[in-house]
């Protein structure tokens, strides 16, 4: 123990996320909302809501929330994740491990708990 020194207090998650990204901590209090977003039978039959870590491989569906409130949610909406966004699940890793998504006109790998925060509306058809 070293004489005058105070144990620091561990900061929070978030806190720690955005030193290591270089992003402000402040100003996240609501979750990003899709103001079009339309109900499930305006899609086209049975479409259903989902969030991406429950989808299968092969369906699409389009992005209505990111619920994440930190600077990761903000940098899942930079990567392109934002309402209206058109998603599909591509492939999925075992035991709970990242899913491969096709956004926009790239792929993108996320974990599966960023996954649960994403809502989307499946389409009615799945994609291949």
């Amino acid at each position: 123990m070293t004489v005058g020194a105070e144990a620091e207090a561990p900061k929070p998650d978030s806190q720690v996320l955005a030193i290591a990204l270089d992003m402000p901590t402040e100003g996240r209090n609501e979750a990003v909302q899709d103001p079009t977003a339309l109900p499930n039978d305006a899609i086209g039959g049975d479409a259903s809501s989902s969030t991406l870590n429950l989808c299968r491989v092969g369906q699409a569906g389009i992005v209505t929330a990111v619920s994440r409130l930190d600077a990761l949610g903000d940098r899942l909406a930079e990567l392109g994740l934002t309402p209206g966004a058109r998603v599909q699940v591509v492939r999925r890793a075992p035991f709970g491990g990242p899913i491969l998504l096709r956004v926009r006109d790239y792929l993108l790998t996320v974990r599966h708990a960023e996954a649960a925060t994403i809502a989307v509306q499946l389409s009615a058809a799945r994609q291949s």
